[in-house]
């Protein structure tokens, strides 16, 4: 790609999917891109990680500190998934997109929660999630347990399960078990 110019220099994201590092952050004074010895970098993927305010949390939704909080959330890629369908958990509690089910002891709505989605996840222990740079790769820096549903068709995937299979904890899902709650 053609990177991004800040001041005067250039950054761009690259390298080869599925490398010993898969990103590359490429630096140069006069906005071309930099070769194998002029500034470049290999560096992870970048998060954003959030506070975690797990009590807090576990006292706006109303259930034990020790109870398992699971964040659902892909990241605006549009699956179907119909949550309130789920098989009721007496273990585990999820925080599905939108408004939640009403009347369900073991979900609540992310929409529900006035808290900043990066503190959000942070305060969770899992999340369900497809791969992608934002809540993937916060995710696995913040230490939480990860399922995914793989992305099809979408080249930066290898190289981001990869990086998640060498630092977290993670399964994949196959999408008929996430659609019906069987994971």
């Amino acid at each position: 790609g053609a990177g991004v110019p800040v001041g005067g220099r250039v950054f761009e994201q690259g390298g080869e999917p599925g490398g010993a590092h898969g990103f590359a952050l490429v630096v140069s004074e006069r906005g071309n891109l930099a070769g194998p010895r002029g500034g470049v970098a290999a560096i992870g993927p970048v998060a954003e990680t959030g506070r975690r305010r797990r009590g807090e949390l576990a006292q706006r939704l109303g259930v034990a500190t020790e109870r398992p909080l699971v964040l659902v959330s892909m990241g605006g890629v549009g699956y179907g998934l119909r949550p309130q369908d789920w098989p009721p958990s007496a273990e585990l509690f999820f925080l599905v997109p939108g408004a939640g089910p009403g009347g369900r002891g073991d979900m609540a709505g992310v929409d529900e929660i006035e808290m900043p989605f990066p503190d959000l996840l942070a305060s969770c222990d899992a999340v369900l999630t497809k791969p992608g740079y934002g809540s993937f790769v916060e995710a696995a820096c913040g230490g939480l347990a990860v399922g995914y549903l793989r992305r099809e068709r979408w080249p930066e995937q290898d190289a981001l399960l990869a990086w998640l299979h060498a630092h977290a904890r993670c399964i994949e899902i196959a999408e008929a078990d996430l659609q019906r709650g069987g994971f």
